[in-house]
């Protein structure tokens, strides 16, 4: 609840702040936030705006990508998906490239195993 009213009160209070700042049928659609700075004569704040906007997308599907990864391997390992999700590719033998004695992997995927199709299926749908 703490952090549903957190964003309603950003969420307010920028609504607020733009109204405020240029009248409601001056509003662009598209960039509603930078346009405002313009319209009151902050040329350099609509670039902080904007690269801000920019940091802010690109955190959230990032980390949206990371969440993602681990629920989709937890999810396909218990059977609620494809079993494929959860596939760890055996750890290598560096000189070799040949698979390790079948005890190592066992000790080791926790700690080395990357679950390749939970990262990149998750991933490729983030980013369309």
């Amino acid at each position: 609840m703490i952090s549903f009213f957190i964003c309603f009160l950003v969420c307010f209070g920028v609504s607020a702040a733009l109204t405020l700042m240029v009248p409601y049928y001056l509003i662009q659609l598209e960039s509603p936030l930078p346009q405002a700075f313009v319209y009151v004569g902050w040329e350099s704040a609509k670039y902080v705006v904007a690269v801000g906007t920019l940091c802010i997308l690109l955190y959230s599907l990032l980390s949206i990508m990371f969440i993602m990864a681990q629920l989709t391997y937890a999810m396909a390992k218990d059977g609620l998906l494809f079993r494929g999700l959860a596939w760890i590719p055996a750890p290598t033998n560096a000189r070799t490239d040949a698979p390790t004695d079948a005890r190592i992997i066992v000790r080791t995927i926790a700690l080395t195993g990357n679950p390749i199709m939970a990262v990149l299926v998750p991933g490729t749908l983030a980013g369309e």
